[in-house]
């Protein structure tokens, strides 16, 4: 009886995950159908994957760029950037630490953050066209080039150290002093 009741539960589990969210966009906290959608931050993509846990990954989709949500479930969104046509899939990720929702609204929204861009100095302009992080740059400067820590590894942004991962074993921090600005990046 136990065996037929944990076998039940993870179908159930399963069949949640395989669900899939229509419309899309519903599936981002704050989105509506029909409305643009652009990223509010660089994405960093392998190939065509994304990671809830904000690997580092090689390839840049621009901070701004508009997007179409293609499909969503409880565990992934697919997305088009339409620049380029090239689609990709985002996927939940346990480092994410938050409900994927609300990680989701992080990072896409209905208006591309054109004046922080513009309030940026012109050396972060370049290190978020770039995608990466600089000494001097503002915390917000640094959330634009390569994204949100993932929280399960920094709680919050009001903290003095953002732990991001270029992989599943390899890491960096990003270290700020007193004025909110990057004073070093540390690679272990």
């Amino acid at each position: 009886m136990r065996d037929r009741l944990a076998a039940l539960i993870a179908a159930l589990a399963l069949a949640a995950c395989r669900h899939t969210i229509e419309p899309p966009e519903s599936a981002v906290a704050g989105l509506r159908e029909a409305s643009p959608v652009y990223t509010l931050t660089n994405l960093h993509a392998q190939e065509e994957k994304v990671s809830a846990a904000n690997f580092q990954y090689p390839h840049v989709i621009p901070v701004c760029s508009r997007v179409t949500l293609l499909r969503a479930r409880v565990d992934y969104l697919e997305f088009r950037v339409e620049a380029s046509g090239k689609e990709y899939w985002y996927q939940n990720h346990e480092a994410g630490g938050e409900p994927f929702a609300d990680h989701l609204a992080r990072y896409f929204g209905p208006t591309c953050p054109e004046a922080e861009l513009a309030a940026l100095t012109p050396e972060e302009r370049e290190a978020v066209q770039r995608g990466v992080v600089r000494v001097g740059m503002s915390k917000r400067a640094v959330v634009l080039a390569i994204g949100y820590p993932p929280r399960r590894d920094t709680r919050t942004t009001e903290l003095p150290r953002w732990r991001y991962w270029t992989g599943s074993r390899s890491d960096f921090v990003v270290v700020f002093g007193d004025d909110d600005r990057v004073e070093a990046v540390v690679v272990p």
